[in-house]
């Protein structure tokens, strides 16, 4: 179009110009008019491109920053979303180990207390047996120890000496070798009995239950001694599983405390997670709908500006 104006407008001036210049002087004509109106034209024509020139420059500089700025926008996007779901994916293990690790100390807990109860019934067993024990040596020690007080004191025959070995021969803790020296010593009485006197004179009998008694009395210092022990490792061994337990409780504590705070971490970043695809799906609708936008605006512009081209 603007080229057309342009040769009509440069044909008709080379043919009236002659005349138009005789009349000049004089005044103006319709064609001069014409002429004026034409060279009006091109020149609006001429501003209108430049115009349009400039207005495009700034719409494309638009196009490109704006586009720039959508696609950096999508790509931080596309690189949050591959973040959040790497740290999703490790608060969920990490959750997951907690899981374990809460289970295990629940385990070694429930196995602690049923090693402290059943420690606790084992000693109470154990003691029982050492109160019944340490009773029948200290039972047989006062037994020997009277005993021996009595054939000291005596020079001659009593029933109750007879009486009184018997009782011994009859205790537990007599070796057998014991009750048959008393089984013959009482023997020997019965056969014979002017050797009463001779008999209880005698200190065989009680040196042997001298012997006795510091038998017994060293067996029951040694019983004491373990006793004492078994207590002390008893004791020890039930505070380590106290121990263990208070420090299993602590940790646990803990460890609830960060499983907490990890799923909640976990939930947020699901969150913007969420938020970020929504918002990079967005952008690429936005930044797709805007590149057809922009490239059917540069081809209008191309093709106006081919028409307005001049020679």
């Amino acid at each position: 179009m603007q080229l057309l104006l342009t040769s009509f407008v440069t044909l008709v001036v080379l043919e009236v110009w002659p005349a138009a210049s005789e009349a000049s002087m004089q005044t103006v004509t319709p064609v001069q008019k014409v002429l004026t109106m034409l060279h009006g034209m091109l020149e609006k024509g001429k501003h209108e491109k430049h115009k349009e020139q400039v207005q495009f420059a700034a719409y494309k500089q638009f196009c490109a920053s704006t586009m720039a700025e959508k696609a950096k926008a999508v790509q931080e996007a596309g690189e949050q979303i591959e973040m959040l779901k790497s740290n999703i994916q490790t608060a969920q293990a990490d959750s997951e180990t907690l899981t374990r690790e809460l289970q295990q100390i629940d385990e070694d807990v429930m196995v602690w207390e049923a090693d402290l109860k059943a420690g606790t019934k084992a000693r109470e067993l154990e003691k029982t047996e050492y109160m019944k024990t340490h009773q029948d040596y200290s039972e047989s020690i006062d037994a020997v120890t009277r005993a021996v007080q009595f054939l000291k004191a005596q020079a001659f025959n009593r029933p109750q000496a007879v009486s009184l070995l018997s009782n011994l021969k009859a205790l537990n803790r007599v070796p057998p070798k014991m009750r048959k020296t008393l089984d013959a010593f009482l023997s020997r009485d019965d056969q014979n009995p002017q050797a009463y006197g001779y008999e209880f004179r005698s200190q065989s009998i009680i040196d042997m239950l001298n012997k006795l008694r510091d038998k017994f009395i060293e067996e029951r210092s040694q019983l004491e001694k373990e006793e004492m022990n078994a207590r002390h490792s008893y004791e020890m061994v039930q505070k380590d599983y106290r121990n263990s337990i208070a420090n299993a409780a602590k940790t646990r504590a803990t460890k609830v405390q960060l499983k907490a705070k990890t799923l909640q971490s976990s939930a947020e970043m699901s969150g913007d997670l969420t938020d970020t695809t929504k918002t990079k799906v967005d952008d690429e609708e936005y930044l797709s709908s805007m590149s057809k936008t922009c490239k059917q605006k540069e081809s209008d512009y191309k093709e106006r500006q081919q028409l307005r081209t001049t020679k």
